[in-house]
């Protein structure tokens, strides 16, 4: 038996594995990240947290779903899915609650024929609950995912308990920053950094969104760009477009004002720098809460600190 450490596509951390030898000469045959995925669902599955699939006729979303009790909504970054980013979360916070955490759209194995912007995502994780018969519920959003939950704040403020913002500055987003970590990361554009052609976009923006640059083989590399970049590549581009595009919303400010919100920080975030965590949280007057030595995805870099500030807040 060996312990085996085996990176998981952005932004869901580093999964350990005590496997025998044999095990490891069989993952190197094959996809190792269609591997480490299998196991996470596995882990899941033990947990009675399950994948479903909403068939619409605008999108076809997948999504977990597992536990009982008040009901948690789990919302993604860019280049991630659900099952790599909140995959201990769910099975944390299933103990004592209902979790639901879907694939956004053009994401894992989300798509659609929608517009590709923000008012879309909300329009199927809408729909979604609605085919759940969720009346209210808690949230998380990290990153990307934390501009979807402010419009979801603002839209239905009566149907949220608690929110909970990770690494994301939602109506506060000083979008000119955004040009100086390009240029920093030596990116022409924030498109240029999360969507890519080829494998060789894969490390840099690992480097962006983790403070342990950490580097990884070649062969693991074009791996993880089959399994996790290479498909909706357009739709994408257009929903980094759009979001650049996205107004200040002032409601939002004014709704989030209202509600148990905890904005949740990385130390060292490159991409959304800390001082933009603190002016979002002063904006709307919640608790700042940041993790140290972790950059733009604390799952990364610190999954167990991450896991255990998350499960605080909403237990």
């Amino acid at each position: 038996m060996i312990l085996f450490t085996l990176f998981r596509p952005p932004f869901g951390g580093v999964l350990k594995l005590i496997i025998p030898l044999s095990s490891v000469l069989l993952l190197f045959s094959c996809n190792p990240v269609a591997f480490v995925q299998k196991q996470g669902e596995k882990q899941l599955k033990r947990k009675d947290v399950q994948a479903y699939t909403l068939n619409t006729k605008d999108f076809t979303m997948k999504y977990w779903k597992g536990g009982s009790g008040p009901v948690i909504l789990f919302l993604h970054g860019f280049g991630g899915d659900a099952l790599f980013t909140y995959q201990n979360e769910l099975i944390a916070l299933a103990k004592n609650h209902t979790v639901i955490a879907p694939d956004l759209l053009w994401f894992g194995e989300s798509s659609a024929s929608l517009p590709t912007n923000l008012e879309s995502q909300v329009l199927a994780v809408e729909t979604l609950l609605n085919e759940l018969n969720v009346d209210t519920f808690s949230l998380i959003g990290q990153s990307y995912g934390g501009f979807i939950a402010v419009l979801m704040a603002e839209k239905y403020p009566e149907k949220i308990n608690r929110l909970c913002i990770a690494n994301s500055p939602g109506p506060t987003f000083n979008k000119t920053l955004i040009d100086e970590v390009c240029r920093s990361h030596n990116f022409t554009s924030i498109q240029e950094a999360f969507v890519f052609d080829s494998y060789e976009g894969v490390q840099p923006l690992l480097n962006l969104a983790s403070y342990s640059d950490t580097k990884f083989p070649k062969w693991l590399v074009k791996r993880m760009y089959t399994s996790s970049f290479s498909a909706y590549k357009i739709e994408q581009r257009g929903l980094l477009s759009s979001l650049m595009l996205e107004p200040e919303r002032a409601e939002a400010i004014e709704a989030l004002k209202k509600m148990k919100v905890m904005v949740l920080w990385g130390e060292h975030d490159e991409l959304f720098y800390l001082s933009e965590g603190q002016r979002f949280a002063n904006a709307i007057q919640a608790k700042f809460v940041v993790i140290k030595d972790v950059g733009h995805a604390p799952q990364m870099d610190d999954r167990k600190a991450f896991t255990k500030v998350v499960t605080d807040f909403f237990n």
